[in-house]
C-alpha cells in the first residue's frame, strides 16, 4: 500500500517529513509504519538518510521522485557528495538507497554529522509560525559544524538524545522544549562568529548546488595557498603555526564539537587533515575542507597577506620587488628576499611593509658598505648614508656575511643542482652526493626536485 507523505517545505528533510506525516495519521505501530515505508525500522541519523529505494517505491504515487532525488532533495546528500571521489559517490548513494544489513554502514563511518543530536534554529521556527505552517527541521541546520543558521545569523539550538532514535517515533519540533532542547553553550569572539557564519553559508551552498571538489588535488592545492599566505616554503608547511590560527580563528569550544582539537598524541594540524587519507577508502570529513577553505578564504582577505616588497634601498633589484619567501609566525611575518635582506612586519600599506625591522641585512648591504669604505667613508658617514646602525655598519665592514640559501636566488639553486644531477647521472645520486643542496631543492623548488629524482639512472 502506498504511503501519502506530504510535500516538503523549503530545505525539509526527510525525517521532518515522516514525523510530522507519523503525528497527523495518528501512526500507532511505529515500527511496522518504518518497515513498510523504508523496508527497515532505521536509526535517525540527522544529516543522512537510509532505504531510499524503498522510500521511493512508497511515495511514487503522491512524489513521484527517484531514489536519488529524495537523497538531493530531502537529505544532506549533495554536501557530502561533494568531498568524495566518484567512486566513493557511487558507493556512498548505493549505501543510502539500500536498507542497513549487519555488515555495518560503509560510506557511513566516517563523520558525517551528529546523529545523537538535531540542531534548529527558533527565527526559523518564527517564520513558520507567520507564514501558518506546520514547524519543521531543516537540512541545512543538520549539516557538520554549522552552529549559525545561514538566514538569520543566530546560534542554534539543540535537541540531544541519549542514543540514536531506533524503534521509537522521530522527534518532533513542537517537542523540543519538553526534550531538552537549548540554544548551544558557546560563547565565540566576534571574528570566531564571523567565522561560523561564513561555514554555515558555504555549507549551505554545497548542499543547494551540485558541484564537486577534486578531493585528490586538494592537499596540492591547499599548500599552494598556504604558501602564498607564509605557512608553507615549498613542501615544508609550518603546522604548528597553522593550528594555532585555526584554533584562534575558531575556538577551541568549537573544534572539540567537531573532534577536532584535543586527542591524545595528535596535533591539530594532523586532526584537521592527515595526509595519508588522500588515498584511504573513505573520504575525510567534509567539515575539514570547508573549515580549511574558509580559514584561507579569511586569511586572503586580511590586508596584511598582501605580498611584500623588499625595503632594500641599495639591493640591485630595486624598487617594487616581491621578495620570494615570506614566513607568518607569532602575529608577524618574515621576509627572505633574493638580495639578502630579511625583515620582519606587522603592517602593511598596499605591498609596503610598514616600519619594516631589519633581521638580517645580507651580502647587498655587506657589499656597498665594502665599497664606500674603499672609497674613503667611515662607519658614522657609511651609517648615516645607507641608514643603518653604526654598530651594523661596523659589523659588515668587518665581517662580510655569506649568502644564507633562504637569500639566494633560487634560480641559481637549480642551476647548481641540475648540473649536480648531470656530473652524477641521477637525481638518487646526486643527493647522496650533496644531500643539503638536495634538502634546499627540495624546499624551495618541488617540482623541479621531483622530476630530477624520477630520472632514469644512466650513470655507468
Amino acid at each position: 500500500m502506498a504511503v501519502y507523505l506530504d510535500l516538503p517545505f523549503d530545505d525539509e528533510t526527510l525525517f521532518s517529513v515522516v514525523g510530522r506525516y507519523a503525528r497527523d495519521m495518528q501512526v500507532g505501530n511505529w515500527i511496522q509504519f518504518c518497515r513498510h515505508l523504508y523496508g527497515c525500522v532505521p536509526q535517525l541519523h540527522t544529516a543522512l538518510a537510509r532505504g531510499l529505494s524503498q522510500v521511493a517505491d512508497q511515495t511514487d504515487r503522491c512524489w513521484g521522485l527517484t531514489a536519488t532525488d529524495i537523497a538531493e532533495q530531502m537529505t544532506g546528500y549533495p554536501y557530502f557528495a561533494a568531498f568524495c571521489t566518484s567512486p566513493q559517490r557511487g558507493e556512498l548513494i548505493r549505501g543510502m538507497l539500500a536498507p542497513p544489513d549487519r555488515q555495518g554502514c560503509g560510506m557511513f563511518s566516517f563523520q558525517t554529522g551528529t546523529r545523537t543530536a538535531i540542531r534548529y534554529c527558533e527565527a526559523c521556527f518564527s517564520d513558520d509560525r507567520k507564514a501558518r505552517r506546520p514547524l519543521y527541521w531543516r537540512r541545512s541546520h543538520q549539516l557538520p559544524g554549522v552552529v549559525i543558521c545561514h538566514i538569520h545569523d543566530v546560534i542554534l539550538s539543540e535537541l540531544s538524545f541519549k542514543r540514536p532514535c531506533s524503534g521509537v517515533r522521530f522527534p518532533l519540533p513542537e517537542e523540543r522544549a519538553g526534550r531538552g532542547g537549548a540554544v548551544l553553550e558557546l560563547h565565540p569572539t566576534v571574528a570566531q562568529r564571523g567565522n561560523w557564519s561564513r561555514v554555515a553559508r558555504v555549507s549551505h551552498w554545497f548542499l543547494t548546488h551540485r558541484v564537486a571538489v577534486e578531493v585528490e588535488n586538494f592537499y596540492d592545492q591547499f599548500v599552494s595557498a598556504a604558501r602564498m599566505l607564509g605557512y608553507a616554503m615549498g613542501n615544508f608547511m609550518h603546522t604548528r603555526v597553522i593550528a594555532d590560527r585555526l584554533i584562534e580563528a575558531f575556538g577551541e569550544a568549537y573544534l572539540r564539537r567537531a573532534q577536532l582539537y584535543g586527542w591524545p598524541g595528535t596535533d591539530t594540524f594532523t586532526m584537521f587533515y592527515p595526509r595519508h587519507s588522500e588515498t584511504h577508502r573513505y573520504p575525510v570529513s567534509p567539515l575539514r575542507r570547508v573549515l580549511l577553505g574558509t580559514f584561507l578564504m579569511q586569511e586572503s582577505a586580511d590586508p596584511l597577506s598582501a605580498w611584500p616588497v623588499c625595503p632594500s634601498a641599495v639591493a640591485a633589484h630595486g624598487a617594487d620587488h616581491l621578495v620570494p619567501v615570506r614566513f607568518f609566525r607569532d602575529g608577524r611575518y618574515t621576509g627572505f628576499c633574493d638580495c639578502g635582506l630579511v625583515f620582519g612586519y606587522s603592517r602593511m600599506t598596499g605591498n609596503q611593509p610598514e616600519n619594516p625591522k631589519i633581521v638580517r641585512y645580507g651580502w647587498s648591504y655587506a657589499t656597498e658598505v665594502q665599497r664606500l669604505s674603499g672609497m674613503g667613508y667611515s662607519c658614522c658617514a657609511i651609517s648615516r648614508l645607507l641608514d643603518i646602525p653604526w654598530s651594523r655598519a661596523a659589523t659588515l665592514l668587518r665581517r662580510p656575511q655569506e649568502p644564507h640559501y633562504l637569500n639566494t636566488p633560487i634560480s641559481d639553486l637549480v642551476r647548481q643542482w641540475k648540473s649536480l644531477v648531470a656530473l652524477w647521472g641521477s637525481g638518487a645520486a646526486a643527493t647522496l652526493s650533496d644531500p643539503g643542496l638536495a634538502r634546499k631543492i627540495e624546499i624551495l623548488a618541488p617540482d623541479v626536485f621531483r622530476s630530477t629524482r624520477a630520472m632514469p639512472d644512466t650513470a655507468d
